[in-house]
């Protein structure tokens, strides 16, 4: 009786050795942990937790989340064309979220490719009429694609959208920004591709800080 209680225990080990663990889903904690990862600017690192989760089998909103934050962490790295290109599968696959077309114009903006920034912002501004940043970002794609008249005027209506927010700060901004534009052309180049540049980065900061909101895309 012994030897047949002790065979049997020992093919259950080796049934349960053979079927593993019982299964659970590490999503939680390797998403817990790329947030982490990138929040302390260790970005490299979080790329490849981002990357574990877009192809893993976790609901779709984590998977959307991870791939927005993919895009984001490496425009941080300065990859942008990266960047450009996970934003824009995003797009195609999900031609209604407004991140996903933030993102691409973010990028694009920050490689100069301002024609094609300029449709993705105007698309996100589609998708989300009242957000303000998107109009900036709009306004200095238009500006870097040497139509200053038409980004002066985008920039009335965001100041309009902020003043209605009560947005003090982007409501200021503005206004200082106008008449910067306009007179750039007294300047050597260096100036406006500094001024555009810098606030482009102002522009993905903001958006990366306050608007893009991972729990609303949570189920």
């Amino acid at each position: 009786m012994i030897r047949k209680t002790t065979a049997w225990m020992a093919g259950l080990s080796v049934l349960l050795f053979l079927i593993g663990p019982a299964h659970t889903d590490p999503t939680p904690d390797l998403f817990a942990r790329a947030v982490e990862l990138d929040k302390n600017g260790f970005y490299i690192d979080s790329v490849k937790a981002w990357e574990q989760i877009m192809n893993s089998d976790s609901p779709e909103d984590l998977r959307t989340i991870a791939q927005l934050k993919l895009s984001s962490t490496y425009l941080k790295l300065g990859r942008f064309t990266k960047a450009a290109e996970t934003a824009r599968v995003l797009t195609e696959s999900q031609p209604d979220n407004f991140d996903a077309f933030f993102h691409l114009a973010n990028a694009l903006a920050g490689v100069r490719r301002f024609p094609e920034a300029i449709q993705a912002y105007r698309k996100a501004i589609e998708l989300r009429p009242q957000e303000g940043l998107a109009y900036v970002g709009l306004a200095l794609s238009l500006f870097g694609d040497g139509k200053t008249p038409e980004a002066a005027e985008v920039l009335r209506d965001a100041s309009d959208i902020f003043k209605k927010k009560k947005n003090i700060a982007w409501h200021q901004n503005i206004r200082i920004m106008i008449p910067q534009m306009k007179n750039f052309g007294r300047y050597p180049p260096d100036f406006s591709d500094l001024w555009l540049r810098n606030n482009i980065k102002l522009v993905r900061d903001t958006y990366e800080n306050l608007v893009f909101d991972m729990d609303s895309l949570r189920n």
